[in-house]
């Protein structure tokens, strides 16, 4: 996902926490061993000792570190700028070909859509984080803000408009292959004015894209993330055929590697 570049702090954390905990281990354990064997050596063994205290010293401080950068990390606000939608989710056999009708084995309704799926991984991992979108005024917009805001998320961005709320119908077969038909509804009407509203006094922090809103407004939303000197991350799906997205500008480290396209 594109989330990866807010996942790098907290990949910076679990790898010093990790180091941290397993240097400091096993400095602890050598001291045991050290202690145990060579406590009536001969004083050239004091050499392992103190490489033991360095080691246990370096374990800590890692583990201090790496708590000081998911503090940062989840200290900055992260805002999403992008689409809701309410996927229909059917278990096939095998997915069908035109014309034919098979039977599914389940179906299961489930809040989508590429900014929303974002915006609850942020949330859920502890960030401040806010969502841009629009739905319709319909049940699904209900049901679409109220699981965003129970993963801790400020739905104040998400807007309620007269077209339906997006959907997206997904069949998926065992095997985990799948057919999705996205009818974009409200996300289509997410207009450049809509995201100035929200990013011109917005602080500096994290702003993530995709392309499932119009693409004039996912533009308006980069170039207004650089002018708010916020780190913008962009998510090339769903691609679209002729889709031209070296108008957005991105730096290379900002573009993330998407699996659903």
């Amino acid at each position: 996902m594109s989330l990866s570049i807010l996942a790098s702090g907290a990949a910076g954390f679990a790898i010093s926490y990790g180091l941290g905990q397993g240097v400091t281990l096993v400095a602890a354990l050598w001291g045991v061993f050290v202690w145990k064997e060579f406590a009536k050596a001969p004083p050239g063994t004091s050499f392992l000792l103190a490489a033991m205290f360095a080691s246990f010293v370096i374990g800590l401080s890692l583990i201090v570190y790496a708590r000081v950068v998911w503090a940062a990390a989840m200290s900055a606000p992260v805002v999403i700028v992008g689409s809701l939608n309410m996927d229909f989710v059917v278990q096939v056999g095998k997915l069908p070909r035109p014309g034919e009708t098979v039977v599914g084995s389940g179906f299961s309704t489930l809040p989508g859509g590429q900014g929303a799926n974002q915006a609850c991984a942020a949330g859920k991992i502890g960030g401040r984080a806010r969502m841009v979108g629009r739905v319709g005024d319909d049940v699904f917009g209900a049901q679409l803000r109220d699981s965003l805001r129970a993963a801790g998320l400020d739905t104040g961005g998400v807007c309620a408009t007269e077209a339906t709320t997006g959907v997206a119908l997904i069949f998926v077969q065992a095997g985990g292959q799948n057919e999705i038909v996205v009818a974009s509804g409200a996300n289509g009407r997410l207009t450049p004015t809509d995201v100035r509203e929200e990013l011109e006094s917005a602080p500096p922090g994290l702003l993530l894209l995709q392309l499932e809103s119009p693409l004039e407004t996912v533009e308006q939303a980069a170039a207004l993330g650089r002018k708010r000197r916020m780190s913008v991350v962009l998510d090339p799906a769903s691609a679209r055929r002729g889709t031209r997205t070296r108008r957005l500008r991105m730096q290379p480290s900002t573009v993330a590697r998407s699996k659903r396209q």
